[in-house]
């Protein structure tokens, strides 16, 4: 990946200011509706010739079926060999002020319109002739077509780098492509079910009951036809304008690698994801082609609903173009290969269903409403998949090789359009089909039948198996390996080294446009020898190739030396709800506010691993700080975050002497408190033993009195004290009420007088 490091560094400095709003706004909607529109222009040739090139050439033109096949399968064979050609004509074209692409697909429309316009005449030629003439347009027509969609698809590229934004314009041009399907199937059937007499024919007299086609009515055919075919022409060239002028590429310089035509070629092809794909695509393609290109004849000669014929187009495509924007969704929520899944497993019973399928129209209308959902998928799904296996060899080789990879990719459509085409002939061959007759036998109804059947459940089955289970899930995660150093290597970058941020190369950048990350960009670091890692963010992209530069800190923590090597992994952390730090130094107590000062210098972080010793710096000291726990998990991120913070005790700190040894009492004092017999010592009245005159023992022991025990009070605690104080706490003593009020009843000198001398004594 290295050694194409130089490479993908020149298409960082590209970009100008208009992309880097796209990039960070996204492609405004009429850009995408006008690169969608020139998609049209080839969904309605292409189906046009898939649904009425077989009519046209066994009932208008009136060529052996044989001849049709080599026709077809010749066209399609050289179409085949055109795109790759044009792929790589495309890859090594030099950019312009138009762009790369443009210029091919304004260039080669008219050349496309003039011979598509004479493929739909009728020579007055011999079968032989008509073989050339009809071979011939049809190879130019498919040579021209090639120079037009293969640059359009792979604009798809250049269009946005980013992978919402291709998903999206592919969606949009699936829509677009439909509406053109639909669109060609009512132009055309608009101008030739006037006059196709198939089934309907008149018969003369004297031809022993066979049918065949007047010529006045093969005229107006042929007219039906002309008509069409300008109508379709003006349509084209009106298309390709919208989207010539609609639309701008980003000017990307492209990678030239020296590499020749054969050897790009088997790097693309043998290209582990995008042979899968492409292998899967080939056989559904196949099962699709079938499908079309039987289905007028299907119709006529199998259910003898041949009047109906551009009805059933019509609700074929009303059903794809609705369910397109639902399928878009769902493979947003469960994923491209289950909505893949899901829309093949539901074609299967469709494609069953016309073994036993009668003329009723109304069971018919519901079958290809169901088979409209399941075509939606075949469209949306390839297509919205190849951007993806693009990126993983871009990532893998360095090398833009967009083009080659669109044209062999529609040269796979065309194969499997080819294959279908030929197998049909033949199998109407061997099914009595006779030129000119507007009623064939019934075996040609019953060959149709099967041919509609067991090859395209078949071929549905192992695209299934090829793209559901054998081709794997893009790795959308970005895994590179760096020499690792420290920030200053860079001079003087403060502003990295005091933050949990890292500078990374402009090559990492463009691979993470291109990936399905999550913002923010988060990444795991591994010191794979130490068995270490932490997580950190990305400030700038402006490193050497190669490199990345961290903060000191983290080079501590991983464990690591200057220049050793480092693995830089993406990842989708948590958001943070708490966190709990242990200061490294006593000196961090001597912050006033120390939450305040963490959360300001938190906002140079990313994420928190636990156990990282992360560094801040306040009032030019640097503090280091333990990460001792994260909620909810072991790496969280904390960007927009509201996240609640806990400290630990700083590491050496000690509790103050006085303050232990004061505690210390306290605990003991209440240690002796709580082990201490509490002894009854109250007052016991008479509790003596009395003593006799004559020395005798006898009858001194007191007699026992009840008495009752005071329960002994424990003071309580004064934990308001504080320290360098003393209080005295005084108890005040119960009085007892009635000596209480005798002493209130006391008066002094209040009682009376007394005489020596009685009354009445003289």
């Amino acid at each position: 990946m290295n050694t194409h490091n130089y490479k993908i560094n020149e298409d960082m400095h590209s970009a100008n200011a208009d992309e880097l709003w796209e990039k960070s706004h996204g492609l405004p909607i009429w850009r995408k509706i006008c690169f969608a529109i020139g998609g049209i222009p080839y969904q309605i040739t292409s189906t046009v010739l898939g649904f009425f090139m077989s009519i046209f050439l066994l009932e208008v033109a009136q060529v052996q079926p044989a001849y049709v096949s080599v026709i077809v399968f010749g066209g399609k064979l050289w179409y085949a060999m055109t795109d790759p050609i044009c792929g790589y004509l495309v890859n090594r074209t030099k950019p312009t002020s138009w762009g790369i692409y443009r210029p091919w697909i304004l260039l080669t429309t008219p050349f496309a319109c003039v011979t598509y316009f004479c493929f739909w005449a009728v020579p007055d030629y011999r079968e032989e002739g008509k073989l050339v003439w009809y071979l011939t347009f049809y190879c130019l027509f498919q040579g021209f077509l090639s120079g037009v969609h293969v640059p359009y698809t792979s604009m798809t590229m250049s269009f946005s780098t980013s992978q919402q934004d291709r998903d999206s314009i592919t969606t949009y041009r699936m829509v677009a492509e439909a509406i053109g399907v639909m669109t060609g199937v009512i132009i055309q059937g608009h101008y030739i079910k006037k006059h196709r007499t198939a089934g309907a024919c008149n018969k003369l007299s004297g031809s022993l009951n066979s049918t065949v086609s007047t010529n006045n009515n093969l005229i107006e055919q042929i007219n039906s036809y002309h008509d069409a075919s300008v109508t379709i022409v003006s349509l084209y060239i009106a298309c390709i304008l919208v989207c010539f002028y609609g639309t701008k590429e980003h000017k990307v310089k492209q990678v030239m690698s020296g590499d020749g035509f054969f050897r790009g070629l088997r790097k693309v092809l043998f290209f582990r994801p995008y042979l899968k794909l492409s292998m899967s695509v080939l056989f559904l393609s196949l099962a699709i082609s079938i499908t079309q290109g039987n289905l007028a004849l299907f119709c006529t000669y199998s259910l003898g609903m041949g009047k109906y014929f551009s009805t059933f187009i019509t609700i074929i495509m009303a059903s794809t173009i609705c369910s397109l924007p639902v399928w878009h969704f769902i493979q947003m929520k469960i994923g491209k290969k289950r909505t893949f899944a899901a829309g093949m497993l539901m074609f299967i019973p469709v494609l069953l269903s016309q073994l036993f399928l009668r003329d009723s129209f109304l069971v018919y209308t519901i079958i290809l409403v169901f088979a409209g959902l399941s075509i939606a998928v075949s469209l949306l799904l390839p297509w919205s998949m190849l951007p993806d296996v693009i990126d993983e060899f871009y990532l893998t080789h360095g090398q833009h090789k967009d083009a080659i990879f669109y044209s062999f990719y529609v040269f796979l459509n065309k194969l499997a359009t080819g294959l279908a085409v030929a197998s049909s002939q033949f199998a109407l061959k061997y099914g009595g089909y006779r030129v000119g007759d507007c009623e064939q036998p019934p075996g040609v109804g019953l060959a149709l039948r099967y041919l509609m059947i067991p090859g395209p459940i078949i071929a549905v089955v192992i695209a299934l198996f090829g793209f559901g289970q054998m081709f794997p899930e893009m790795g959308r995660s970005f895994n590179q390996t760096y020499r690792c150093y420290s920030v200053t290597m860079l001079g003087e970058r403060d502003d990295v080294e005091r933050g949990g941020k890292i500078i990374m190369p402009p090559s990492a950048l463009d691979q993470l446009t291109r990936l399905h990350i999550q913002y923010p960009m988060l990444f795991k670091l591994t010191n794979k020898k130490k068995n270490r890692e932490t997580h950190c963010g990305v400030l700038e992209f402006v490193a050497d190739e190669g490199r990345i530069y961290i903060p000191y800190w983290m080079m501590t923590n991983l464990l690591l030396t200057e220049g050793d090597l480092i693995q830089v992994e993406n990842v989708s952390l948590k958001v943070a709800t708490f966190a709990r730090f242990q200061p490294q130094s006593v000196d961090f107590l001597d912050i006033t506010n120390p939450k305040a000062v963490l959360e300001n210098m938190l906002r140079s972080f990313a994420c928190l691993t636990t156990d990282d010793i992360i560094s801040i710096k306040y009032n030019e000291r640097n503090y280091d700080m333990l990460v001792l726990e994260t909620k909810p998990d072991r790496a969280v991120s904390i960007i927009e975050c509201d996240m609640n913070v806990d400290f630990a005790p700083p590491v050496g700190y000690k509790e103050p002497e006085s303050w232990k040894k004061a505690q210390g009492e306290e605990e003991m004092a209440s240690a002796e408190v709580d082990n201490m017999d509490i002894e009854d010592s109250s007052f016991k009245v008479f509790s003596g033993a009395g003593n006799r005159l004559d020395g005798k023992k006898k009858g001194t022991e007191p007699s026992p009195i009840e008495t009752t025990n005071a329960v002994q009070k424990r003071g309580i605690p004064d934990y308001g004290y504080k320290k360098g104080t003393i209080k005295f706490i005084r108890t005040q003593r119960q009085t007892n009420n009635e000596a209480t009020e005798d002493e209130k009843s006391f008066e002094a000198f209040s009682g009376t007088g007394q005489s020596l001398r009685k009354k009445g004594r003289k």
